[in-house]
């Protein structure tokens, strides 16, 4: 199922939480209540907003696009706009995981991964300014396996006029054991320019929902034996649960905004599926929008393809450049991957002439 329409359920029968699956009385837990509670909050925006599903190379590229040159991403925020006053966007997070994992930034830990992840973006009118909500989707092992949603406690408000502001007291700072345990900074430690553009990035991000995590954490904790302890550990794990999901949630709106970056199609025709399922009392499956790459006619014959994008190479010679955003004349554009410089190593007139393809 898909987590937009898992989200409506779990929000339409709140009050009777016997039908998801859980225990009779289930629904006086806190961490039961509080979810059932946030996915109806959640479930009434995503019936009134657009409904995005990334494919698989879609949430492959925006990976590739983290790992980029942050100041190329920088530059794309600058003119960034949400073009929805409310969208949910959602991918299978297997593919991202393993997107990851071919680019040599995450390996296989032991833990379970989520079915899928997606996030609520709520913008005001211009679209430069609003805030996020993360969700994801796993098998609840107390349930047999049942499939539920778990929408997080904690959420961001992004603001991206703050990306060229000059840094001001109450500004979101990157504290050293972010740097330390960031992907991205560790990456392009050595590059002070990029690492600059994470920061300024950064700073258009406020966790907003801080309060009503530790709020959860306290209750979910009030019986164990030290208390305290129990909440912090509890608060600590929800954070993790969200970290870095500011800078996904970024470059999934750079790919579906970006000129020539993306293309979408109308999902499958649920309408004989949803009378089957007003018979049974069960919620309709939401109308949605499927999104892929948009791939030249070079790549459509291509087998494989996928760089590497481990972002060093071993010599000047020719090389391959992962697909990254640029930004040009105030619009954000997909640069596909492909080979720069000549097989001799000799550069020669012309081999730097970057081609845009809309």
């Amino acid at each position: 199922m898909l987590l937009c329409d898992l989200v409506i359920r779990q929000g339409a029968f709140r009050a009777q939480p016997e039908r998801l699956g859980y225990p009779r009385g289930a629904g006086g837990v806190p961490a039961v209540r509080a979810q059932l509670d946030a996915a109806a909050t959640m479930a009434e925006r995503i019936a009134l907003g657009s409904r995005f599903v990334l494919g698989d190379d879609v949430i492959g590229a925006a990976v590739q696009a983290l790992m980029s040159r942050p100041r190329s991403l920088r530059d794309c925020t600058s003119v960034l706009r949400v073009p929805w006053p409310a969208a949910f966007v959602e991918w299978r997070e297997p593919a991202r995981v393993e997107a990851r994992r071919a680019l040599g930034v995450a390996h296989d830990n032991g833990e379970d991964v989520a079915l899928r992840c997606g996030f609520l973006v709520e913008a005001d009118a211009q679209g430069r300014a609003g805030t996020v909500r993360p969700c994801w989707s796993h098998r609840e092992a107390g349930l047999a396996g049942l499939e539920v949603a778990s929408i997080s406690p904690v959420f961001f408000r992004f603001d991206f006029g703050r990306i060229d502001a000059p840094p001001r007291p109450g500004d979101t700072v990157v504290t050293p054991e972010e740097r330390r345990d960031s992907d991205l900074f560790q990456r392009w430690s050595n590059s002070p320019a990029d690492v600059a553009a994470l920061e300024d990035m950064n700073r258009a991000f406020a966790q907003v929902g801080m309060e009503d995590a530790r709020r959860l954490a306290a209750a979910q904790a009030v019986r164990a034996a030290s208390p305290v302890a129990a909440a912090q550990r509890m608060f600590d794990r929800m954070l993790a649960d969200v970290a870095g999901e500011a800078m996904t949630f970024v470059a999934a709106i750079i790919l579906l905004t970006s000129r020539n970056g993306t293309e979408s199609v109308p999902g499958e025709d649920r309408s004989k599926l949803n009378r089957a399922r007003a018979r049974r009392g069960e919620t309709p499956l939401q109308e949605h929008v499927v999104v892929h790459m948009r791939l030249s006619r070079s790549e459509r014959h291509a087998e494989g393809g996928q760089a590497s994008g481990h972002g060093t190479r071993a010599s000047p010679r020719l090389h391959t450049v992962s697909g990254h955003p640029v930004c040009r004349g105030g619009s954000i554009f997909w640069r596909r991957a492909h080979t720069r410089g000549l097989a001799s190593g000799r550069p020669q007139a012309g081999t730097r002439t970057v081609h845009v393809s809309l």
